[in-house]
Formats: structure tokens, sequence, C-alpha cells
């Protein structure tokens, strides 16, 4: 669906989710053959208990996705883990591609201060929604921490990479530049995230 594969109930409400009001490519197989349809998801807008409002999309079918813990065992669990954070990132990228692309409204950012709110949000349901949010919190950086942005992580890999082509190391100049470009850009989101975390405080 959508570019996403697609193998149990949990893994397609979450993709569901990123799709409001838009239209996604289906495609599905019943008995070894292979069925296509373009679907006009529905919207739905949900508040939890804290009045956060939360837009997701909707398929139109229930499906059973059970919340149950389960025990696995250590290398299990790291499978799970590895799988889990696979698919965190792969909806990461699709919803930041979408505010790039301008389908997602840029009230989905989210900078410190709203950071801090679901954090205090999240503590108080308990330890195990604190740890999901810690995780998704430190996936979130460390995927962040990879674009090409001189200044992070992602920029020294660009760097070397333009040098690997290249064959010699890019000039001082070029690279002061870059760290500079880099440090503006990070700069200016940082603000624009606090001031639009404040702004929707007040609403």
């Amino acid at each position: 669906m959508a570019g996403h594969k697609i193998e149990d109930a949990r893994a397609l409400i979450r993709t569901v989710s990123l799709y409001p009001e838009m239209t996604v490519d289906i495609v599905w197989l019943r008995d070894q053959d292979q069925f296509s349809q373009k679907v006009t998801l529905a919207e739905d807008v949900q508040i939890d208990r804290f009045g956060n409002k939360y837009r997701r999309g909707l398929l139109g079918v229930a499906l059973d996705a059970p919340q149950s813990l389960q025990r696995s065992g250590v290398f299990e669990a790291m499978g799970e883990a590895v799988s889990e954070t696979v698919t965190m990132v792969r909806l990461m990228l699709t919803a930041t591609g979408q505010v790039i692309m301008g389908v997602r409204s840029l009230d989905d950012l989210g900078g410190p201060v709203k950071i801090a709110k679901v954090t205090g949000e999240q503590a108080s349901l308990g330890i195990l929604a604190f740890i999901q949010l810690v995780a998704l919190i430190s996936i979130n950086l460390g995927l962040v921490n990879l674009f090409p942005i001189p200044m992070l992580d992602g920029g020294h890999l660009l760097f070397h990479l333009f040098e690997a082509i290249k064959g010699s190391p890019v000039s001082a100049r070029i690279q002061e530049m870059g760290y500079m470009a880099g440090f503006a850009l990070i700069i200016s989101l940082m603000l624009f995230l606090t001031l639009n975390d404040l702004q929707s405080l007040v609403q």
C-alpha cells in the first residue's frame, strides 16, 4: 500500500493513518491472485485526554490489532526491535516527505516545547508509554542527524562522499560556507518550531 509492504493488521493501521483524505494504491494477494485498487481514505480527527488533536486516515474496515504483551527471548526481542525501528523510520520519512511536499500541515511538526509537553503527558500514563515515547524521540533524533545538512553527521558524510567522488577533500572555504548555512538552517528551524509550539499551546 502506497509503497509500504504490509504484513499484519497493526502495520496496516499505522500506515493508513498517515494518509488522511488521500488517494492511495492498494495491492493485495488473495489465493495467490493479485488485485489492485485506488482508494481515497477517510479522515478521522481524534482528541486525546490531554486535548491534543490527531488527524489519521481510515480505510473503512475493522481489524483486530491486539495490544497484549508477549514475552520474547533476548535474540527474538532484538530482532523485533530492529524490525520496529525500521518501520518507524519508514513512517517518519513518509511523514517528513509529506510536510516537505505540502501535503501535511506544518502544525504537525513539534519542537522542544511540544516534546516537553508530550513527555509529561506520556509519563502520566505509565512507564510503558514513557519508554515508547523515549524510543520514538531517540529514533527521530538519530534519523534527523543523518540528514545531509552541514554540522550534522549527515553533512559530514556528504562531504566525505564528495571527497570520494572528487578524489580530493572539499576546500575549507566551501566547508565553512556549508557549516554556516547548516547552522542558519538549524537555528531557523528551531525558532520556527518553538514559535509553532507556543502558538499551539495558546489555541
